[in-house]
């Protein structure tokens, strides 16, 4: 983690020039920038709608309408760490290995992982998830008069971000198999699946599952806990302690991985 902090800090002026050019290639459409908002806004209102559907039945594993809607917002709250490393779309990375594409990287005088990483990162694009679900979990909050405070809205946000912090590595550290075993798309694809079911609230599983989408795939902690933990109904630190434990974990083993894999890189110019 020390050595992701210091790779940020050197590279930060470049970080900035990421932002500066994207922000403006996003910009120069306004007509489709504002459409894109809209369905994005669509797209949160037809959860909330599913919520409201499947809370007709009664409380829904102890979340009320209200939270359930709320819950839904957070869920679509990206994490801050896409503002400086997203290799939330690495699909491509086996790509970029079998073709050899991966010269470019290792040729330029930064951390290759930064390089590859950080020409995602897209300030405009994380704003456009941003602002929506925010202003909406605000207008959650003061229409039901949710019990949600600025400073347990801050550490939820900051356990939710750890937690989408955490499935990023584990991504990219699946990624890395394509140096060893070429196309890893399929397996992307299955573990993005199993990380989907965090749309859903994690507690109302069983014990089992609960437990494989908490500490194997934690996916419970990009909405579920944050959730509880904005509406009062879980201990904040303790959670994060956990999060932030499984953080640690898997950038150090994206940082082996990368270390061990990329000496069997052959590019097509040898």
């Amino acid at each position: 983690m020390i050595l992701w902090l210091k790779v940020l800090s050197k590279h930060l002026r470049l970080l900035a020039r990421y932002w500066v050019i994207t922000f403006k290639e996003f910009s120069s459409f306004t007509w489709d920038v504002w459409l894109s908002v809209i369905q994005f806004v669509l797209y949160i209102g037809r959860s909330i709608v599913f919520w409201w559907a499947v809370s007709r039945i009664g409380v829904f594993s102890g979340w009320t309408l209200p939270e359930l809607s709320f819950f839904a917002a957070i869920s679509f709250l990206p994490g801050l760490h896409e503002l400086f490393w997203n290799f939330w779309n690495r699909a491509s990375f086996s790509d970029k290995v079998l073709r050899g594409d991966l010269d470019k990287y290792l040729a330029r005088p930064v951390h290759p992982l930064f390089a590859i990483a950080a020409e995602d990162v897209h300030l405009a694009i994380f704003l456009k998830y941003f602002v929506p679900p925010l202003v909406m979990a605000i207008c959650l909050v003061r229409g039901y008069h949710l019990p949600v405070t600025v400073g347990r809205f801050l550490v939820g946000y900051l356990l939710l971000s750890t937690g989408k912090f955490v499935l990023t590595m584990m991504r990219a550290a699946s990624s890395m198999l394509a140096f060893k075993y070429g196309d890893v798309t399929g397996l992307q694809l299955l573990l993005f699946q199993f990380t989907a079911l965090g749309r859903y609230p994690v507690d109302a599983f069983p014990s089992t599952l609960k437990f494989l989408l908490t500490y194997v795939l934690p996916a419970g902690f990009t909405a579920t806990f944050p959730a509880m933990v904005m509406l009062g109904k879980a201990a904040g630190l303790e959670v994060f302690g956990v999060a932030a434990a499984l953080a640690f974990l898997w950038a150090f083993i994206v940082l082996r991985l990368w270390a061990v894999m990329v000496s069997s890189y052959e590019s097509f110019g040898g």
